[in-house]
């Protein structure tokens, strides 16, 4: 028996917003910045910013020796496949995900048109593109999330020296190559800048939905190879150098940094009370992925704090996706003039959150 639920009243959601973070260690790394939200620079020389252990802080100001901290991204960007609630656990460790388990398909779409999902600070997108949802009646233990491993942000930020700036500061950012830095306290994310999750040396990388990206590893003192340029006012002309719009970041492989490395085991969503995770990088087919290469989807698995139930009384389907305490503002030092350079925007794989709606529940999601 399916429970069909009529998109007149339905939206399948995706919300990104701060609230949605659970007390963590990762909580307490978010950059300390002003009242008007400027991050802070500390350095009480009378010169550039040249601190190598870095400059600015993760602690609410007790110290400044952090070279990048968490923010909250005005614009999420990612591809989603497919989302599926599972009625046993399809997580096998360093394998394919067994996903026959999983027969309830919320979202399944073919590579070559992948949903493109773009979700502003505090706002919901739908996903179901005027199509009505079906979701067989069940209970079900765990979800699953597949989208492409292109994420990327669009954000701004402006900096300041010592809370005021009386001491003078800019930030060096990315221009062409031979140009020299781009300058100023205000810096954004460069359009179709990419790099990657464990900052590999520059190369491409072809997505599910087969687009080929260039990625650059943020050198100092390259500032060709920097994700984000400064200057004093954001630039938004279309084809400039300079232009506003989506980085990319490129997850290639889970961790090991030289070494390929295809999943990451079960453990505590910090982003999600009460879930634990998994992480599969995947080929176009499905199976795991391989090589860097041949790993161009991301696999969420979700083991649910408590099994949902879908009946009859089901009216509503959300998905939350935390992102704000897995994006971070990256900065170095310089290799050259002993200037902060703004690296780029790093983009960790997300937490997720499965909620319902039910009509016993008097509006309240659970």
């Amino acid at each position: 028996m399916k429970n069909k639920l009529f998109n007149t009243i339905f939206f399948l959601t995706i919300f990104l917003g701060t609230l949605l973070i659970s007390q963590s260690s990762s909580y307490a790394e978010i950059c300390h910045t002003t009242s008007e939200g400027k991050v802070i620079v500390q350095d009480s020389s009378a010169t550039a910013v040249s601190d190598n252990d870095g400059s600015i802080s993760i602690d609410g100001g007790t110290s400044f020796v952090a070279d990048n901290c968490l923010v909250s991204p005005l614009l999420y960007r990612m591809e989603g496949y497919e989302i599926r609630l599972c009625t046993s656990d399809p997580y096998v460790s360093g394998g394919t995900p067994v996903l026959n388990k999983c027969t309830a398909k919320i979202v399944s779409r073919p590579d070559s048109n992948p949903k493109i999902i773009e979700i502003p600070l505090g706002e919901e997108v739908d996903m179901l593109d005027g199509e009505d949802l079906l979701i067989p009646a069940g209970t079900y233990t765990h979800a699953v999330l597949i989208g492409g491993n292109h994420l990327a942000v669009k954000h701004h930020v402006e900096f300041v020296r010592n809370s005021d700036n009386t001491a003078g500061f800019t930030m060096d950012g990315f221009n062409e190559a031979g140009a020299g830095p781009e300058t100023g306290v205000k810096c954004w994310t460069v359009k179709d800048a990419a790099t990657t999750y464990n900052n590999l040396a520059g190369s491409t990388h072809t997505s599910a939905a087969g687009t080929t990206r260039t990625y650059t590893s943020p050198t100092p003192g390259a500032e060709e190879s920097l994700g984000l340029t400064c200057g004093a006012a954001i630039v938004t002309t279309v084809d400039d150098p300079q232009e506003h719009g989506f980085q990319f970041e490129i997850i290639d492989s889970m961790g090991g940094e030289g070494t390929f490395v295809a999943h990451s085991d079960y453990d505590t969503d910090e982003y999600v009370s009460g879930t634990t995770r998994a992480f599969v990088l995947l080929q176009s087919s499905g199976a795991i992925a391989t090589t860097r290469a041949n790993a161009n989807k991301i696999a969420y698995i979700a083991a649910l704090p408590a099994p949902m139930n879908i009946s009859e009384q089901t009216i509503g389907f959300k998905i939350l996706i935390a992102t704000n305490a897995t994006v971070s503002l990256d900065t170095q030092l310089s290799g050259t003039n002993d200037t902060l350079e703004a690296k780029k925007m790093g983009v960790d794989p997300f937490g997720v959150k499965f909620e319902t709606l039910s009509i016993r529940s008097r509006g309240t999601w659970r």
